[in-house]
């Protein structure tokens, strides 16, 4: 319900947070210069952006009767010109047994959008049918709306075992746009379990096998998504850890007349069977790696119809003494489609810390992008390639936990088919400071 990293441009903020007794309370007010929000659906969200200037608000409120029984209250509040989004949410926690918790938490919510808002979305100024998309159609409010949502668990946890039932239901008006509401018009329903053997005088000490079901409806009970997974993984020597999964899921893909929000006769239903394995160890106290690799069913989503995917991400963390750290990530992804590649992708990110001491530290950041496209797979126009390079420089100094001083400076390069090199698109100075006054 509540994500501050909306609020991008504030002139200014504020934050209380504290604790007296069996009462927990938080507030946060800012301003934004613009303000920008997710548009759920049950296929997918989008980012909108109204130009003016927004009060963001959020309340939040617990009450511990005991020790094992608290409920609490939760309100956010976004208002603009022509716009504005109220939740109100009540929530509680209610400790069973040591063994057994149930969560459940129940929200409403009251939303406004910019009557032409919605045109934003639409191919060609929303002349046609053919031209909307399922955030048009979700911002199309002549009047404000109202939606309900409400989250329910329950979890039994064992030394030996484990089982949890969720369940998640979003109505088609609900909106949290403090937060991060990325899914409206859907209930998901989940089941899993799983189970740890131990051992103490071999080189692994925990072995692990576990895996859930779900299943996903729209309002209309319209099959939206259906997937079951299993994986055994393994704690080793070395704080080493090994896990292998498998996952088949049955998921709709793009819609075939965009103009309706209904999916059965009016989208494929895919079936993605995917294979996975991750696996981490740190060899010393100044080493540490781990990879993670995927492939298998994956949609194609730009063109709605079904490829196979590579996905593989490894990761390597060293640090030279107390003081310099370096970690390097590279993700690399491809999809082939009917046998021929669609794109190959591939993102690296280094970053380099040198800690002065408690207080104060700098940190350098490169990203680097390279996209390469098979033009002839896709059924409209591309970029054959596409290249970025990110490039950030952090100093922080910290008087206490709570007080910081920050200064960077970072800039960003592009490079497409158009721009033969890469070429800076943006440039900034940026600076913060924070301050508690800690008793």
């Amino acid at each position: 319900m509540v994500y501050t990293r909306n609020v991008a441009a504030p002139d200014y903020g504020a934050k209380v947070t504290g604790r007296i007794e069996q009462h927990t309370f938080g507030f946060f007010v800012a301003n934004d210069e613009s303000t920008t929000f997710l548009v759920p659906g049950n296929l997918g969200s989008s980012i909108a952006n109204v130009e003016q200037e927004s009060l963001n608000l959020a309340l939040r409120y617990r009450y511990d009767l005991s020790e094992q029984l608290s409920v609490g209250w939760t309100s956010t509040l976004r208002d603009a010109e022509g716009y504005y989004n109220y939740v109100n949410a009540i929530d509680a926690k209610y400790q069973l047994t040591d063994n057994d918790t149930f969560r459940a938490q129940i929200l409403r919510s009251d939303t406004q959008y910019p009557l032409d808002l919605y045109k934003e979305f639409c191919d060609d100024n929303c002349e046609q049918d053919e031209d909307y998309s399922e955030t048009a159609i979700r911002l199309k409010k002549t009047e404000a709306f109202s939606g309900r949502a409400y989250r329910v668990s329950y979890d039994h946890e064992e030394r030996n075992w484990n089982v949890f039932l969720n369940r998640n239901s979003q109505g088609a008006g609900i909106r949290t746009d403090l937060g991060f509401g990325s899914l409206a018009d859907r209930h998901q329903s989940v089941v899993g379990a799983g189970y740890n053997w131990y051992s103490e005088n071999t080189w692994w000490n925990k072995i692990r096998l576990s895996g859930d079901w779900d299943i996903s409806h729209n309002d209309n009970n319209e099959l939206i998504e259906k997937e079951a997974e299993v994986y055994l993984s393994m704690n080793g020597q070395l704080q080493s850890y090994f896990k292998i999964g498998l996952q088949k899921r049955d998921k709709v893909g793009l819609r075939d007349d965009p103009s309706k929000l209904s999916i059965t006769n009016n989208s494929t239903l895919f079936t993605e069977q995917q294979g996975s394995v991750y696996f981490e160890m740190r060899p010393s106290s100044s080493w540490y790696i781990s990879a993670f690799a995927r492939y298998g069913d994956h949609i194609d989503y730009d063109n709605n119809r079904l490829g196979k995917q590579w996905f593989v991400r490894p990761t390597i963390n060293w640090s030279v003494g107390k003081s310099l750290q370096f970690k390097l990530r590279h993700t690399y992804q491809n999809l082939d489609v009917n046998s021929q590649l669609l794109f190959a992708a591939n993102l690296s990110d280094f970053r380099a810390t040198y800690q002065f001491n408690q207080r104060q530290f700098l940190r350098l950041i490169l990203v680097y992008s390279d996209i390469e496209r098979n033009q002839q797979n896709y059924t409209f126009d591309v970029d054959a390639s596409s290249k970025g390079l990110g490039t950030q420089l952090l100093y922080s100094y910290k008087l206490n936990p709570l007080t910081k001083f920050f200064v960077g400076y970072s800039d960003s390069a592009y490079q497409d088919d158009v721009l033969t090199s890469l070429t800076k698109n943006e440039r900034s100075v940026f600076m913060k400071f924070s301050y508690a006054w800690l008793n």
